[in-house]
């Protein structure tokens, strides 16, 4: 929006300024989840408009709001929200208000956990061992937060003002955890008409188990958007573990932040498992900061096959791996555009990236603070327009401020082939007619700083 000429930027809040109101950065955690205040963990959540997955009549709305004082909600209304999405999630799933008609679960500002279900029944796995709990995403259901429990319209909701937090810090118990916060399992999303979104909500705490500490896509296709993972851990996957034995699996993630997760093996963000037959990923708009692998990817392992992943438009800062401080890509092929990788760490090979013996990796219009096209186990494919030896003038990457101050050679830089319409937090790409700019923000100083070097 512009006010008398000035454009708007959103800088959401660093994590842990909005948990403690300090502007101090949190040192990383490890991967015990006692003393972590996780991923998704009360992120002020980027300010970028979205379109609902289903805009027909046919959608039915159910509404969640933790205030809610209903005597017998039944998620028709605000007036009757459910306090808890669990409670939710179990109903549409048991009875869904038409069958094959999609669903949106509307969520109302607040913290819910898995473990919590005041009107339906838990489920068994989940009663018999509490960490076990989970919010199963189901077919044809999307959730999305950012609401304060009044609106009439989706285009009224703002995930910025209105946080909704899932955690995996269970209400049962001061020191458990759920090993995975958010599950989307056993062909969730499979199909145009089943699918499945979560959007606009910080997801944290979620520890303990083996894969994603925060999302587990299973043998399922999952669009999450607008969401923060802060601070998860598992063996693999910190954040978010995708695997599947049936088929091909289709994931995006788009405007989303995924900072300070822990992998006790690989992938301190991001595990791609194996799937059985080719599966594409597309990242775009996204900020993977601050997580650590005890093995290899520090934001992103992908080890294993039939991967096709395209990343368009995301920042890399601060990760930390053996191999792979950012990203190891060992099968599979990897287009990457308009990204910015600095301050990674390995401390076997590759700060940036680590690639595969078998993997066709391709890197273009893209900053980096390694000192050429990365060579670690085989050279990247760097056709043209990089920026090596480079620092991106962060604004203060301190606290989580990953706008381009002015000077930056990411700015203008990028190409437009492929890139998103819009950055991170809405702004329209590129800005002023200028070029667009590499990494998750688009600068809004209006300034050319210069053509590549030839």
């Amino acid at each position: 929006m512009s006010i008398a000429g000035i454009r708007r930027i959103d800088i959401p809040n660093p994590p842990e300024a909005v948990m403690s109101g300090t502007d101090t950065k949190l040192p990383l955690n490890s991967a015990f989840a006692g003393v972590i205040t996780l991923l998704l963990a009360l992120v002020a959540l980027p300010q970028q408009a979205t379109g609902q997955i289903w805009a027909d009549a046919t959608v039915v709305t159910v509404y969640v709001d933790a205030t809610s004082t209903a005597a017998t909600p039944d998620g028709t209304t605000w007036a009757l929200a459910y306090t808890n999405l669990q409670d939710a999630l179990l109903a549409v799933d048991a009875a869904p208000p038409t069958p094959g008609d999609p669903v949106q679960i509307w969520v109302a500002s607040g913290t819910y956990a898995p473990d919590v279900a005041d009107v339906g029944t838990l489920p068994a796995a989940c009663t018999t061992d509490a960490t076990d709990c989970t919010f199963a995403i189901i077919d044809n259901v999307a959730i999305y937060g950012g609401f304060n429990g009044s609106e009439t319209s989706f285009a009224d909701r703002d995930v910025d003002a209105n946080q909704v937090v899932l955690t995996g810090d269970l209400a049962t118990s001061t020191t458990a955890f759920a090993k995975t916060v958010v599950t989307c399992a056993t062909g969730c999303g499979v199909t145009p008409t089943d699918a499945a979104e979560v959007d606009g909500v910080t997801i944290k705490k979620g520890s303990g188990g083996s894969t994603g500490g925060a999302v587990l896509v299973d043998d399922g296709d999952l669009t999450l958007n607008l969401g923060t993972a802060f601070q998860n851990s598992a063996t693999d996957g910190g954040a978010m573990h995708v695997s599947g034995a049936t088929g091909g699996i289709d994931i995006s993630i788009t405007n989303s932040r995924f900072y300070r997760n822990d992998a006790s093996n690989d992938g301190g963000a991001l595990f791609l498992g194996n799937p059985t037959a080719a599966s594409t990923l597309t990242i775009e708009n996204t900020i993977f900061s601050g997580n650590d692998a005890v093995g290899d990817g520090g934001a992103i392992s992908s080890l294993l096959a039939n991967w096709a992943v395209t990343a368009m438009n995301n920042t890399f800062e601060d990760n930390s791996a053996v191999d792979g401080g950012a990203i190891i890509f060992a099968l599979g092929t990897l287009d990457i555009d308009n990204q910015i990788f600095f301050g990674n760490t390995a401390s076997g090979a590759g700060n940036s990236i680590n690639n595969g013996t078998a993997a066709a990796v391709d890197l273009d219009n893209s900053l980096l603070d390694d000192s050429g096209c990365p060579t670690a186990t085989v050279v990247v494919t760097c056709t043209g327009g990089n920026i090596f030896s480079a620092d991106p003038l962060f604004t203060n990457a301190t606290l989580e401020d990953f706008t381009l101050r002015a000077g930056s050679r990411a700015i203008n830089n990028g190409t437009s082939t492929g890139a998103p319409s819009a950055d991170i937090v809405g702004n329209t790409r590129p800005y002023n007619s200028g070029a667009v700019d590499m990494g998750a923000y688009e600068s809004q100083v209006g300034l050319d700083f210069g053509d590549l070097p030839t």
